[in-house]
């Protein structure tokens, strides 16, 4: 397993609690924070936008969630996997730090499986 997918699994995995508690319902906006030293990042402003556009998507139920930086956001993944439901939620210029705040968003979407 790669570093990255475990930082990404144990952070999901710590927030998984926090996000049941207090779980969205469908439609209902998912708030992700940032670390502090994220706010002077010269992407923040799309970093922002993106984030808050993943948290209008519908539940995947078991679909994949392609998480991850530039690599990620420029795939078109649905049109390799159109048999199932696909998110990209990859941003440019993300790194493993501020994914792992990302985590509970991307849990609570539902995928069956992720790919970063």
């Amino acid at each position: 397993m790669s570093t990255r997918l475990l930082i990404f699994a144990l952070a999901a995995v710590a927030q998984c609690s926090t996000a049941a508690a207090a779980e969205p319902q469908p439609g209902e906006a998912r708030a992700v924070g940032l670390p502090a030293s994220y706010k002077d990042h010269p992407l923040y402003n799309i970093y922002a936008e993106r984030v808050s556009m993943f948290a209008t998507l519908p539940r995947l139920d078991g679909g994949i969630a392609f998480v991850g930086d530039s690599l990620t956001d420029e795939g078109r993944w649905a049109e390799h996997y159109h048999d199932l439901r696909v998110a990209n939620l990859g941003i440019s210029g993300d790194n493993s730090e501020v994914l792992s705040y990302r985590a509970a968003q991307v849990v609570q979407l539902r995928p069956g499986r992720f790919s970063c």
